[in-house]
């Protein structure tokens, strides 16, 4: 009985973690999102030239990376298609179609973030995602 009540004591203390860790996730997303529209901003303002992607990359690897852990893996797919797409335009010129559909990438971290989406997002989501993957695949970096 009471190696019972001690494992039920170890779950509850688990479960207090895990939430406080999902808390702090959420603060630390919100943070990485503001960080995201920013790094791509600056990118973006780079215009024609080669502009850097590498801090965008990052923040979007960051983000694929921890959305599934914490229920969000709306968050870990879009992020996963923004590097896919961002791994495609490094050291090359942005093109216009590349620079909307980056642009549509983190606009739409941006929707799931404000919405707080959770789990996969469902239909909505699931079209929202096929969108996206269908404008990625369109864009083709110049040679």
């Amino acid at each position: 009985m009471a190696m019972e009540r001690k494992f039920e004591q170890m779950i509850a203390a688990a479960g207090k973690a895990v939430e406080t860790m999902r808390s702090e996730f959420e603060v630390e997303h919100v943070k990485n999102i503001a960080d995201l529209r920013t790094a791509w901003n600056v990118a973006k303002s780079a215009g024609d030239q080669n502009c850097d992607l590498s801090v965008v990359f990052r923040i979007s690897h960051d983000i694929k990376g921890q959305g599934g852990t914490f229920g969000r893996q709306i968050l870990t797919d879009i992020a996963g298609l923004l590097c896919t797409l961002l791994s495609r335009f490094e050291k090359s010129v942005l093109t216009p179609k590349a620079i909307e559909a980056i642009e549509c990438h983190v606009a739409a971290l941006e929707l799931a973030t404000r919405r707080n989406i959770v789990g996969d997002g469902g239909a909505g989501s699931a079209k929202l995602v096929g969108g996206l993957k269908a404008l990625a695949a369109a864009v083709r970096p110049e040679a």
